[in-house]
């Protein structure tokens, strides 16, 4: 990560990818809901 300019440009780039509809889950989601989102 720290050839692509560390944590944030990572972030950036892989939230350029995330469809429509989608959205990160927050620090208070349950379990089922972070595991919808990682698959």
């Amino acid at each position: 990560m720290i050839e692509i300019g560390g944590n944030a440009s990572a972030n950036s780039i892989y939230k350029a990818f995330i469809p429509d509809g989608f959205s990160k889950p927050g620090p208070d989601a349950t379990h089922d809901q972070r595991m919808r989102f990682i698959r």
